[in-house]
C-alpha cells in the first residue's frame, strides 16, 4: 500500500507525506487542510488502477482516479473529508474503518456520509449568495440579457434563483446535485450539460418558464383518463413527468408546495385569463432535468442519473379530453384514448409530443353536442380545438391529425422514419435522428439561423444519419430548405382558406355523409385542426412527409365545397381551389402580424402556387399543370 500512495501523491505535486504501512500504526499529514494530504487515508484505500471496484455510473472509473483529475483536487478545492466527513475510524460508522488496522491520531467525529449530496454539502460552496461582484466563484456570468434576470448574474442565480424562470435546484432537485454532475469527475458530461442548457429542454428563460402561469400547479387528482382540467404538469416539469411515466400514464397531479398543498383540479379550477385560484409559496420552476430522460444504471432511483443510462418508457397510452359549454349546448364531456406504437427508448420523447390534443377529439366532442350551437357571433361559437405545440411524436406515427376520411387505411400511418428508426438508432426514431450527432443534448437534427426554427436551414446536423437512407438525394441544407418553403407554402394556402371568427357552420349543419352521424362543422374545425399541427411542427415534411400532405389536401378539398366527396375527379378541384390564391399572399403567420417568407426570411419574398402544388400534389408539377389536377397521395 505504501508504495501505491507514494506514486499517486509524488506524481501530483511531489510533496513528501510521511506514510505508515498497513499495521504500522498512525500518521499525521503533512499539510492540514490541504485537499491531497487530506485525503491520502481514503486514496490508501479506494484505489483501483484497474477500474474493476469504486468504479462510478457512467465513465466506469473508480472514485480515486476521478477525483485526482478533478478540480476539486487540482485546484485544492475540495478533499474527500470535505465532502465525506472525518470519521473514517469509526467502525460503528464506517464499516471497512481503518482504526480495525490501526489508528489514525485518535480522531473519532461523527459526520461521516456515503452520500454527502444528501446532506447539502454540495451547496457549502456550491450556493453563494448572488450575485457576487469582484468574485468569480467558478461561475460563468451568463452570456444573454434579460430584464429579470439581474445584471451580472451568474449561473448560480440560474441553478438557485426563485425568480421567475426555470431553475436547475428547484425544490424537488435541493441536495440532489448528481441528477446531473458527478461528484467526483466535475468534467463529466459537462459538454452534454452546456448544450442541454442551450435547448428548449434546459434553456431556463424560455418564454413558458417566464410566463405567469406556474406549471407544478397545474394538474389534477384525477387520473388522466377521467380529468377534463389542465394536466401541464407532466411535460412541463420532471417531476411530473417522471411520476407520470412510472404511473402507467395515470398521475397527472400537481406537485405540492412547501406546506404540501397540492393546486389540483377539480378542488382548484382555472380560468382562462384569470389569476390561479392557489398561488405557491414555491416559486422556483422546473427545467426538464437529466433525470427525465437518464436513470442510475445501479438502480439508487435515479439519484445519480448523469450515469448516461436511458430511462425504459412504455409505448404512451394517452387518454386525449376535451371540455366544453358554448352558448345553446349543453356541457361537453368527450375523450378518446390513443395507444401510440414502441419507438423503444424514444417512447420517452413521445410522450410530450403527442400533444395536448388528438384531432379526432373534435368527433367525440360533437357526438356529446358540441355543434348543436345555437351562437351567431365569434364570442358565442366554440373555440377551435388545437393540438399544443410540437406534435411531432403523434405526426410521426400518423396519429396526430383530423382525419376526413373513416378508414385509417387511407392514411399512412407507418412511415418509414418510424419503422427504418430502429436501423438507424437503437433507441429509436426521435433519438436516431435528433441526438446522433456532435451536439446531440441540443435534440435538434439541423441548426437555424438565430437558434429559430421559423428562419431558414444553416446545416444538417444529422446529415450523416438521413443520408444511411438518402444517399442519391443528400439532406443538406440547401435541400431541406427547399423542400421546407414547399411544405410552408401547403401550410400557408391553408391557413388562407380556413374560415375566419371560428364560423365552423359555414357550410351548414347538415351531418356528413359516410361519416358515422359527424355534423360538417366538426370537418371545419378538424381544418383548423391540420393547419394549427403544421403551424406548430417545423419538420412536418420529414417527420411523416405523406401524412401530412394527406391531412393538407383532405383539408383543403373539404374548405373547396364543404362536401365529402373524396375521388379521382375531386383532384381538379382541389387544383381549382389552390390555383385561386394569390401569389403575394403566400406567407407562414405563426402570430398575429408575423409573415415569413422564402427561406425563412422576415417579411420575405411570398411562397408561390408551384410550391404548394409540389409539396401537395403526388403527380408532377408538368403534369398538374398540363392537366388542372392535383392528385391525392
Amino acid at each position: 500500500m505504501k508504495s501505491k500512495i507514494y506514486v499517486y501523491l509524488l506524481a501530483l505535486g511531489g510533496m513528501a507525506v510521511l506514510l505508515a504501512g498497513c499495521g504500522s500504526g498512525g500518521t499525521t499529514p503533512e499539510k492540514t487542510g490541504h485537499a491531497l494530504t487530506d485525503s491520502y487515508y481514503c486514496i490508501g484505500c479506494h484505489q483501483d488502477s484497474q477500474n474493476t471496484k469504486w468504479a462510478t455510473p457512467g465513465s466506469g472509473k473508480s472514485v480515486v482516479t476521478e477525483w485526482m483529475a478533478s478540480v476539486h483536487n487540482t485546484n485544492n478545492a475540495a478533499g474527500c473529508k470535505n465532502c465525506h466527513g472525518s470519521d473514517f475510524d469509526n467502525p460503528a460508522l464506517h464499516p471497512n474503518s481503518c482504526s480495525k488496522c490501526h489508528t489514525m491520531g485518535g480522531l473519532v467525529l461523527n459526520d461521516a456520509s456515503a452520500n454527502p449530496d444528501s446532506q447539502g454539502r454540495c451547496a457549502t460552496c456550491h450556493a453563494k449568495v448572488n450575485p457576487r461582484p469582484t468574485l468569480n466563484d467558478g461561475f460563468k456570468p451568463l452570456t444573454y440579457s434579460d430584464p429579470l434576470i439581474p445584471a451580472g448574474s451568474t449561473t448560480r442565480y440560474t441553478h438557485y434563483s426563485t425568480g421567475r424562470h426555470g431553475n436547475y435546484v428547484s425544490k424537488n432537485y435541493v441536495n440532489k446535485c448528481r441528477t446531473c454532475h458527478n461528484p467526483h469527475d466535475t468534467s463529466f458530461g459537462r459538454n452534454q450539460r452546456k448544450q442541454w442548457a442551450e435547448s428548449g429542454h434546459g434553456n431556463t428563460t424560455a418564454a413558458f418558464r417566464r410566463s405567469t402561469t406556474d406549471f407544478k400547479g397545474r394538474g389534477s387528482s384525477l387520473p388522466q383518463d377521467q380529468n377534463f382540467g389542465p394536466y401541464c404538469v407532466v411535460c412541463h416539469t420532471s417531476t411530473g413527468y417522471i411520476n407520470f411515466v412510472t404511473s402507467g400514464f395515470s398521475d397527472v397531479n400537481a406537485l405540492p408546495d412547501f406546506d404540501g398543498t397540492q393546486s389540483n383540479y377539480p378542488k382548484y379550477v382555472f380560468i382562462r385569463n384569470q389569476p390561479d385560484p392557489y398561488v405557491y409559496t414555491d416559486k422556483s420552476r422546473e427545467t426538464t432535468n437529466c433525470d427525465v430522460c437518464h436513470i442510475d444504471s445501479r438502480n439508487d432511483g435515479g439519484k445519480s442519473s448523469y450515469s448516461g443510462s436511458l430511462r425504459t418508457v412504455a409505448a404512451p397510452a394517452m387518454w386525449y379530453t376535451y371540455s366544453s359549454h358554448p352558448a345553446g349546448t349543453p356541457l361537453i364531456r368527450a375523450k378518446m384514448r390513443v395507444q401510440y406504437d414502441s419507438l423503444g427508448k424514444s417512447n420517452a420523447c413521445v410522450v410530450c409530443h403527442a400533444g395536448r390534443e388528438a384531432g379526432d377529439i373534435i368527433k367525440e366532442a360533437d357526438k356529446q353536442g358540441l355543434f348543436d350551437y345555437t351562437g351567431t357571433t365569434s364570442t358565442t361559437r366554440p373555440s377551435g380545438i388545437t393540438p399544443h405545440d410540437f406534435t411531432s411524436g403523434a405526426n410521426l406515427q400518423g396519429k396526430s391529425g383530423f382525419h376526413f376520411y373513416t378508414s385509417m387505411t387511407k392514411y399512412t400511418s407507418d412511415p418509414a422514419h418510424k419503422t427504418r428508426g430502429f436501423e438507424i438508432s437503437p433507441n429509436g426514431a426521435c433519438i436516431g435522428c435528433h441526438m446522433t450527432n456532435s451536439t446531440p443534448h441540443l435534440f435538434q437534427a439541423v441548426e437555424w439561423t438565430n437558434g429559430n426554427f421559423l428562419e431558414s436551414i444553416l446545416s444538417v446536423r444529422s446529415e450523416a444519419i438521413c443520408n444511411t437512407c438518402h444517399s442519391t438525394n443528400p439532406r443538406n441544407a440547401s435541400f431541406m430548405n427547399a423542400q421546407r418553403d414547399r411544405y410552408r407554402a401547403a401550410v400557408a394556402a391553408l391557413k388562407l382558406m380556413i374560415p375566419t371568427l371560428n364560423n365552423w357552420n359555414n357550410f351548414g349543419t347538415y351531418i356528413v355523409p359516410g361519416s358515422g352521424g359527424i355534423h360538417a362543422g366538426a370537418y371545419t374545425m378538424g381544418t383548423n385542426f391540420v393547419y394549427n399541427i403544421y403551424i406548430q411542427d417545423p419538420a412536418g415534411y420529414t417527420h411523416n412527409a405523406t401524412y401530412t400532405k394527406q391531412l393538407i389536401y383532405d383539408s383543403i378539398d373539404w374548405l373547396n365545397d364543404g362536401i365529402m366527396n373524396f375521388n379521382g375527379a375531386n383532384a381538379t378541384q382541389v387544383y381549382t381551389k389552390v390555383n385561386s390564391l394569390t401569389d403575394s399572399a403566400l406567407l407562414l403567420s405563426p402570430s398575429t402580424g408575423v409573415f415569413y417568407g422564402q427561406g425563412g426570411i422576415l417579411n420575405g419574398t411570398p411562397f408561390t402556387k408551384q410550391q404548394v402544388f409540389e409539396f401537395l400534389c403526388k403527380n408532377p408539377y408538368s403534369d398538374v399543370i398540363a392537366n388542372g389536377r392535383c392528385d391525392r397521395w
